[in-house]
């Protein structure tokens, strides 16, 4: 499904179109193909689409769907898309675009000609964006969009005065700078030949350059009309976009060493040759090119092709000159972004090489990030290499390298590894070294990243309460989901606008985020937040808390977010399996959360499917267990079922429920191999020795869940909760601090 933006402003008598004929249930309204009205709306407000596999459009009018109401064509065509109907979601378009108010009408009439096109349905398709077009506001999304469309069926007619006509004030890309080339082209219009050599110099290298190159190259006498130069360029950039990478980029060098530097400076061939000597394997060769040719430039041209020589040096593994062409764009760069980027290619090196000063180094780029954060993944493997190597002291020189201006979650998991390795006595004398005690190590990384994994479980190992908890009003007890409201508030729908309105009442839950995502910084943080529960309503999990995790970063975490953030669907379902089970009802929620965020339907990429991500393998091994045949993996009831076994049975097979965790996600006889490894290691620095951060971070999202599962929901403290999943941990009295002394 796609979601557009409207450009149509908002409209209290539109609302009313919108909101009346959707609460009209029960009111006599008729039927439509055959099924009640009433109950049409309430299965498209659940998404609940099904019903519509079997409408017969053929011996049904299509205009009945105006009964439902008058904007309803517009949404049923989408809800005919997730039943594959896509004849039928013509059809409902067809309709909308011509009987429908706005700003439905326009926005129809638009997603009509977009798919007609692909269809190749080009008169149609001009006609649907002419109407577009003429119903959207002046210099709107829409009316761009309309004109974008009505462009390409134009060309596909041949009709090229008329997308000469329509291109004015229509934004540049690659495909409708194609369309200006060979339309003036096919006119025989004076300058065509510099239209076709501005798209080879400045766009860069793609589908489009290959759909030119064919059109010149159908007619000999064409390519006769450039330049030797001209040719060679767009000789060289077809092949680069054919994959004949040795040929391509012997052209392309010899194009660049041809062109003159102010060419260079304005064309995307320095960016096409870089990613053809990545793609070619052919780095070193690439880092030696374009290291000479940026001698020839100046300014950006010259910055911009040092940065791709420095990365390719860095790819080829030539670490003396990756760090002095690296070094050479962070000093000169123009922007922030640039340089921290430059700075991230020159750090990666450095930890690659790992000289003896390498702590002083850190040190010294640190100072210069803008963005902290953005060199955190440089960092998380290398720490988790060393906790596993028992490389204290070098951990200790990194967190003080890092302890100014280094990314949050960085120090915070820095601070907290020392920290228990100073309580395990694992590395003794260090808090002489760090000239930190163990209290003020966990503290240092509560503050650095408080409702992080790190923080929470500094806060509990220093008896205190973790965020977000500690900060809410005492006493103050998270609200629970309001079941009686069931739809958006009326500030909430004036606010969004009718069109983003009906996708929540129509429950198509993908386009209405889409549509408050892309508005989220306008809109109040009430409205947000309705939207929110509009999506948890829906069964939209993984939407709702994009937007409450979006509020916690914009206004910071009340208690009314919570129950968003750690909701309960498929409660019945959830209980049953975990009591049947024996293990945690928090547990089970939180690892279904991060699993697959209550998404019943969801698929990994690696095969895992349904709400508790059994892999087929697995899930086939539990199904025998229970005696079940051919297991719906996508029905809630037997995925949390069959989840709560296989965590039942790994948390029999270990000695702390981390291990567990770790089980599911990466297989017990990896955790076999990591307990063999780590040997005495308690549960938490276990988890740091992991060598995936996949499962690392797995750990860390579920472990932070489970205690705000059981405290919203069971009252439970979160320091009990801690130690029931790490036992190991050195506390017998979670009301009082629990750190050892040095």
């Amino acid at each position: 499904m796609r979601a557009r933006g409207s450009s149509f402003p908002n409209s209290e008598a539109l609302l009313l179109i919108l909101a009346l004929p959707l609460l009209a249930v029960g009111c006599g309204a008729g039927s439509v193909w055959g099924m009640p009205v009433a109950e049409i709306r309430q299965r498209m407000a659940v998404a609940d689409y099904a019903f519509l596999a079997a409408v017969d459009l053929e011996e049904h009018e299509p205009a009945e769907a105006l009964a439902v109401g008058p904007e309803a064509p517009f949404y049923l065509a989408f809800a005919f898309d997730a039943v594959e109907r896509p004849d039928a979601a013509l059809a409902m378009l067809d309709l909308a675009a011509e009987r429908s108010p706005e700003p439905w009408r326009s926005e129809a009439a638009a997603e009509l000609a977009e798919r007609l096109v692909e269809s190749r349905e080009y008169e149609r398709a001009e006609k649907a964006a002419r109407r577009a077009e003429t119903g959207a506001a002046k210099g709107s999304d829409l009316a761009t969009r309309a004109r974008r469309v009505l462009v390409e069926a134009l060309y596909w007619q041949k009709r090229d005065r008329e997308v000469l006509q329509a291109m004015p004030g229509l934004d540049r890309d690659a495909e409708t700078d194609l369309f200006r080339a060979v339309s003036s082209w096919r006119l025989g219009v004076v300058g065509a030949t510099g239209l076709f050599v501005d798209l080879f110099l400045r766009e860069n290298a793609s589908a489009v350059h290959s759909r030119a190159y064919t059109f010149l190259s159908s007619d000999p006498a064409w390519l006769g009309r450039f330049t030797r130069a001209e040719q060679d360029l767009m000789a060289a950039t077809f092949s680069l976009v054919q994959g004949e990478w040795a040929a391509g980029i012997a052209k392309m060098e010899a194009v660049l060493t041809a062109l003159g530097p102010a060419e260079i400076a304005e064309s995307a061939l320095v960016f096409d040759i870089g990613t053809a000597y990545v793609a070619g394997a052919m780095t070193a060769r690439g880092g030696a090119f374009l290291d000479r040719l940026s001698r020839r430039l100046a300014g950006q041209a010259r910055i911009d092709c040092l940065e791709t020589a420095g990365r390719l040096y860095r790819r080829a593994k030539d670490s003396a000159r990756a760090l002095a062409a690296l070094g050479s764009v962070a000093e000169a760069a123009h922007s922030t972004e640039q340089e921290d980027r430059a700075r991230y290619y020159l750090l990666d090196v450095l930890l690659d090489l790992d000289p003896p000063d390498l702590a002083a180094r850190i040190a010294s780029e640190a100072r210069h990030w803008n963005v902290p954060s953005t060199f955190a993944d440089l960092f998380a493997q290398r720490i988790s290499s060393m906790a596993a190597a028992r490389q204290w002291r070098k951990l200790a020189a990194w967190f003080l390298a890092l302890e100014e201006n280094g990314p949050a979650e960085t120090r915070a998991q820095l601070a907290y590894v020392l920290a228990r390795a100073l309580q395990e006595r694992l590395f003794r004398g260090g808090a002489a070294d760090l000239g930190r005690t163990t209290v003020q190590l966990l503290e240092a990384a509560r503050a650095a990243s408080p409702t992080g994994y790190y923080g929470v479980a500094a806060a509990c190992l220093l008896g205190e309460l973790p965020e977000p908890i500690r900060s809410l009003p005492q006493g103050e007890r998270p609200a629970p989901a309001d079941g009686q409201q069931q739809r958006l508030a009326d500030a909430s729908r004036k606010a969004l606008g009718p069109l983003a309105a009906g996708y929540f009442d129509y429950g198509l839950t993908e386009a209405a985020w889409r549509m408050v995502w892309a508005r989220r910084e306008e809109l109040g943080a009430d409205v947000v937040l309705d939207a929110a529960r509009g999506l948890a309503r829906a069964g939209d999990h993984r939407g709702s808390l994009n937007l409450v995790a979006y509020l916690a970063r914009r206004r910071g975490l009340v208690a009314a977010d919570l129950a968003l953030l750690y909701p309960r669907p498929y409660l019945a379902e959830l209980t049953r399996a975990a009591a049947d089970n024996g293990v945690e009802l928090s547990l089970l929620s939180a690892l279904v959360r991060e699993e697959s965020y209550f998404d019943a339907d969801i698929v990994s990429n690696a095969g895992a499917v349904g709400l508790a991500q059994l892999m087929p393998e697995t899930a086939a091994d539990v199904a025998r267990q229970l005696k079940i045949e051919s297991p719906d993996l996508r029905d809630p009831s037997t995925s949390l079922r069959m989840g709560a076994r296989h965590l039942a049975g790994l948390l029999r097979r270990v000695d702390a429920p981390v291990k567990a965790l770790l089980a599911y996600n990466a297989g017990l006889g990896r955790v076999r191999s990591w307990e063999r490894a780590a040997a005495s290691l308690a549960p938490d620095l276990l988890v740091e020795t992991v060598p995936f951060e996949e499962s690392r971070e797995y750990v860390r999202k579920i472990t932070v869940s489970a205690l705000l599962y059981a405290w919203i929901y069971d009252g439970r403290d979160p320091r009990e909760t801690l130690h029931g999943l790490f036992p190991l941990l050195p506390w017998t009295d979670t009301r009082r601090p629990a750190v050892a002394s040095e």
